[in-house]
């Protein structure tokens, strides 16, 4: 009997199932050294393969949902994975059922469970979100005839309305005494540009061809919130920083560092925290810089309108936090 898709790899045998609607599945480990036991598990894959990925069951249509959303320039790396992660857990609390077969109750069961599980109320309502658009998707495509969402009212994602942020002098103490430079490349941009996390982490030398600017635009691995390319105007303070600081290729912060299994090329969250509890700041969080470059600037009278559009937000988030 033989079987397309097994490789041999150091000894160990591999199995990698047909493609199904041009997605193509992982290599999975046989475990196995020997040809015929390899050859009788392969076939056993292939057949169990076949029905959780055929037409309306979940983890094929989960499947076929995240390719045609990559395909068309819909996700980047990082939302990928997260909306993969998000579904294939839902995926895996439902059983694999048939679309079809979801209904209310399973929503309602999946929000229990993540709520016991210790998950807040943002997350919660961020992963029920993801799985309604994959469900609006289903229904559009007329895999299924009514989402379950008709029937299920989706929490809201609650936006904060107390805002942290940092004083002049504890900005100023946080970038005084900041000696590691990739620590200091986050305060510069968190506190000078009101950059996001992510921003700072795939920030390329194009985003400063121009001086004083600082374009925030989509690259092969970055794709900016709402897809919104935005412009913010530095002082004399970042500009200083940029020139000793220098063009670095391919990324602005620790080019050296590639992408791989997580969904940041590169997590500055660990050592940040530790140097903001060493000087006494233990509350801030890289998006508390974020909030002090806004903040600052409307006390210092700089338009509403203006640091909205700086952020990337509208004007009535803006209003309304700052």
């Amino acid at each position: 009997m033989d079987i397309p898709g097994i490789t041999k790899i150091r000894e160990t045998y591999y199995y990698r199932p047909p493609q199904v609607d041009g997605a193509r599945p992982r290599r999975v480990s046989l475990r196995t050294k020997s040809l015929t036991e390899a050859i009788s598990r392969a076939a056993e894959l292939q057949r169990t393969t076949g029905i959780a990925k055929s037409a309306g069951r979940l983890e094929g249509e989960v499947e076929r949902y995240v390719t045609r959303r990559v395909d068309a320039g819909d996700y980047t790396r990082r939302t990928r994975q997260a909306t993969e992660s998000t579904l294939a857990s839902f995926v895996k609390f439902s059983g694999n059922v048939l679309a079809s077969a979801v209904t209310r109750e399973t929503l309602e069961a999946w929000q229990v469970a993540m709520v016991a599980d210790g998950k807040s109320s943002s997350t919660v309502a961020t992963y029920l979100r993801r799985v309604q658009g994959f469900f609006s998707d289903l229904k559009r495509r007329e895999v299924i005839v009514e989402s379950p969402f008709a029937r299920f009212r989706c929490p809201r994602i609650k936006s904060a309305h107390s805002v942290q942020f940092c004083t002049r002098e504890q900005r100023d103490q946080l970038v005084a005494n900041c000696v590691r430079e990739d620590l200091l490349w986050v305060f510069m941009c968190g506190f000078y540009l009101g950059l996001r996390r992510i921003e700072m982490i795939e920030a390329t030398p194009h985003w400063f061809r121009t001086p004083g600017v600082c374009e925030v635009s989509q690259t092969a691995t970055f794709l900016p919130k709402d897809k919104e390319r935005r412009v913010i105007h530095y002082g004399t303070t970042f500009a200083q920083f940029l020139s000793k600081y220098g063009l670095r290729e391919p990324f602005m912060l620790r080019p050296d560092v590639d992408f791989g299994h997580a969904i940041y090329r590169y997590d500055p969250r660990r050592p940040f925290n530790n140097y903001v509890e060493e000087q006494g700041l233990a509350w801030v969080r890289t998006h508390t810089l974020r909030h002090t470059f806004a903040t600052l600037h409307v006390t210092a009278g700089t338009p509403l309108t203006t640091v909205a559009d700086w952020l990337g937000d509208s004007y009535e988030v803006t209003h309304r936090h700052y």
